[in-house]
């Protein structure tokens, strides 16, 4: 497809000699360090990114968190590997939507694990089985939403008072799907 010659349109000439604009410029696209690039945004939605430092996320007046123009799920990626242990889906660790309590204080020890950015909707999460000697076995996997996380948004009602059947009944339904429906990805606006 071959552009007009602008130059050559007398309604936009007039509209430059309105605004007194009488030098052409040139248009330079810088990237902004705030905003995803085309292949951040494919991370995020695979197997997510990693990230250096838990200040790299923040934190929404809503209480979600961000990273760049995103609103993100956090977890960690590095999981010890200890025989059948990992298989059980309350072994993994919980990702979290908020920032929690819990969150809160991870911050706050500044501890340090490998930490995970995400946007994949299907609750499937990259993460790394770490053996002993060191082997690494990477696999999806099904990860549940932080209990103080859904407290803290008072997602479907949730707090720490419901009997533990409630609780774990909205845990069980959490979706990261339906989560970005109520609180949505993208942060750039219309």
């Amino acid at each position: 497809m071959r552009l007009p010659n602008f130059l050559m349109d007398a309604s936009l000439n007039e509209l430059r000699s309105k605004m007194e604009a009488t030098q052409l410029g040139d248009l330079v696209l810088i990237p902004s360090p705030h905003r995803l690039t085309l292949a951040e945004l494919e991370r995020l939605i695979s197997g997510g990114i990693d990230i250096e430092s838990l200040d790299e996320v923040r934190v929404l007046q809503d209480g979600t968190l961000a990273y760049k123009d995103r609103r993100v799920m956090l977890y960690i990626r590095d999981v010890p590997e200890y025989g059948q242990h990992t298989q059980s889906i309350g072994a993994l660790p919980r990702f979290h939507v908020s920032n929690c309590a819990k969150l809160r204080e991870m911050r706050a020890q500044r501890r340090w694990f490998r930490y995970v950015v995400a946007t994949r909707e299907d609750g499937q999460f990259q993460i790394n089985l770490v053996r002993d000697r060191g082997a690494i076995n990477t696999r999806l996997k099904r990860l549940r939403v932080c209990q103080y996380c859904l407290g803290q948004l008072r997602y479907e009602g949730f707090h720490h008072d419901l009997p533990h059947s409630r609780r774990e009944a909205i845990v069980e339904a959490f979706t990261p799907q339906n989560f970005f429906k109520n609180w949505p990805l993208d942060l750039t606006g219309p």
